[in-house]
């Protein structure tokens, strides 16, 4: 056998061992895990501090399963941080109950997560206007806004808005 096809063999024999190399054709890449909101951790703090406040009324209308089910379920999606997702179900509890303080609130704390600190504090007066104006949910409103307005650097509407979030505490009335 001649050299030259001694050498044509080789380079068929190496262009197929190079063609069996099980390497995929475009790099795999990971995707990387939903970043956490800016604020989330602020909001997550503001929503303890709501729930821990003591207060003697607690104002809840009958819940409608339609509006608790889109809720809970954007509830999810936040957590997974697929928060334009969740605006879109939380939008949808809004059409099903519009003045709900429960759903406005909601979206004034998930424009607050989208960075939206001029709609998250719109949504949150809304929800105010349309709430009890005590309990927890009254205490979420105005810490909410007190949060926007810091991180605008306005303490002065900051300490305001702190200190409307204490009224919504009301104490028991005295029973003889």
């Amino acid at each position: 056998m001649s050299f030259l096809p001694r050498i044509a063999a080789g380079l068929i024999a190496l262009a197929a061992l190079v063609a069996c190399e099980r390497r995929p054709s475009t790099p795999l890449r990971e995707e990387p895990p939903p970043r956490p909101a800016p604020h989330a951790d602020r909001l997550a703090a503001l929503r303890s501090a709501a729930e821990a406040t003591p207060t003697a009324l607690e104002v809840r209308p009958l819940p409608d399963p339609g509006v608790e089910d889109r809720l809970a379920e954007a509830e999810r999606l936040e957590a997974d941080g697929r928060y334009s997702e969740a605006a879109v179900l939380i939008e949808q509890a809004r059409a099903r109950d519009p003045e709900s303080p429960k759903v406005l609130q909601r979206l004034a704390e998930n424009a607050f997560l989208r960075g939206d600190l001029d709609a998250a504090e719109q949504w949150a007066r809304e929800a105010e206007r349309h709430g009890p104006g005590v309990g927890s949910l009254c205490t979420r409103h105005w810490l909410l806004i007190a949060e926007v307005e810091s991180l605008r650097g306005r303490a002065e509407e900051s300490l305001q808005a702190r200190e409307r979030a204490a009224r919504c505490a009301v104490e028991r009335p005295p029973r003889f």
